[in-house]
């Protein structure tokens, strides 16, 4: 897959079904009038084509993580995992230019959130789910992740990385200092607690993100990058 640079932050997961350059003519027209089929050429009856498929998967997704129904498979709205209380909340968000970067346009599909109490403070990690457009074709869903803690008004740490939180773990007792909720020398002494905290709460995130998207995604990976800005992707092997 060659044909579309995308921006992305933890995993790459481009949405089935949306690719221009991966559209199956013969399956679509499979059936219809000859007349009636769908050719190659026909570019704006394709773009109307992945612009409804598009709408269609925004809607489908946001019904998905709001039924409630158990039929489906899909954890309720808000649900435990590990002890952990989970919420998604799929509301349709303008795009407010916050998840651009460089060309790359985001419209936010999705919170997904939860918390944990450290030293009578709520400390919430949440991931906001971005629907992105290629450069020059398809769409893939990016995640943003940032750690706050919500009775401390300013107290934001954007940009939580997928990996060893030690960043944000620094700022949690930095902030817990500066709000006298506790000194570093009381909060220093849990670190290694707090560190198994976030990563807790970072594993149910991607579980309950992954439980959403898995009908609709598959994952890539970078297999080639040129000078040119040119990307090649991959499917990850399931």
């Amino acid at each position: 897959m060659g044909t579309a640079n995308f921006l992305f932050n933890h995993r790459l997961n481009v949405v089935s079904g949306l690719s221009a350059d991966e559209f199956d003519f013969e399956s679509y027209n499979e059936g219809i009038d000859e007349n009636d089929k769908l050719y190659e050429d026909d570019y704006e009856s394709l773009r109307n084509i992945l612009s409804l498929r598009t709408e269609n998967f925004i809607t489908d997704l946001k019904y998905r993580a709001d039924e409630l129904g158990s039929d489906r498979g899909v954890p309720p709205k808000s649900h435990r995992v590990n002890r952990l209380l989970i919420h998604s909340d799929m509301m349709l968000a303008d795009d407010d230019r916050k998840y651009s970067d460089r060309n790359f346009g985001g419209t936010k599909l999705a919170e997904i959130w939860t918390e944990t109490v450290f030293f009578g403070e709520v400390i919430r990690l949440e991931m906001a789910v971005v629907l992105r457009h290629g450069y020059y074709d398809g769409c893939s869903l990016d995640q943003y992740m940032e750690l706050s803690m919500p009775d401390m008004a300013y107290a934001h740490f954007e940009d939580y990385g997928d990996g060893a939180p030690g960043e944000a773990v620094d700022y949690i007792i930095e902030e817990f200092d500066n709000y006298s909720v506790a000194t570093k020398a009381q909060t220093m002494r849990y670190r290694l607690g707090i560190e198994n905290r976030l990563r807790a709460l970072e594993q149910v995130l991607w579980q309950r993100y992954e439980e959403l998207i898995e009908p609709y995604c598959e994952e890539y990976r970078v297999s080639a990058r040129f000078n040119n800005g040119e990307t090649w992707y991959s499917k990850v092997a399931a």
